[in-house]
């Protein structure tokens, strides 16, 4: 895998924004970054659940202001790709990457997901 010490890079930035305290944006926008170069995307946003719960508001990134949250499985369609950020069975947000390269790179893209949803 030529890309896996970028990928290691961008996940001990992930890892190290959690463990630092960082904010939110902080930390999302460390997962956003590891899941643009896990899927060779062109761009990369992330969301998180608004306050009522109805829809995903724009924390990091560029994308628009809100999206309907998705499913909790990861939905790659069209050059996109939407990360839902799960934790206990619960949309917490979602990673949204578009222009996607390499669709090899979900899994590794998911793993990044997944950490930010934890933290």
């Amino acid at each position: 895998m030529s890309d896996s010490p970028m990928f290691e890079r961008d996940l001990a930035r992930l890892i190290g924004a959690c463990e630092a305290g960082l904010d939110l944006a902080g930390v999302l926008s460390a997962a956003g970054g590891a899941v643009r170069d896990a899927l060779s995307a062109s761009s990369a946003a992330a969301y998180t659940v608004s306050g009522d719960g109805a829809e995903l508001a724009l924390v990091w990134g560029e994308g628009p202001e809100t999206l309907t949250a998705p499913g909790l499985e990861p939905v790659l369609v069209d050059g996109r790709a939407m990360l839902p950020l799960v934790s206990a069975r619960r949309s917490l947000g979602c990673i949204v990457a578009d222009g996607v390269g390499d669709q090899a790179g979900l899994t590794r893209a998911r793993i990044a997901a997944g950490i930010a949803a934890q933290a």
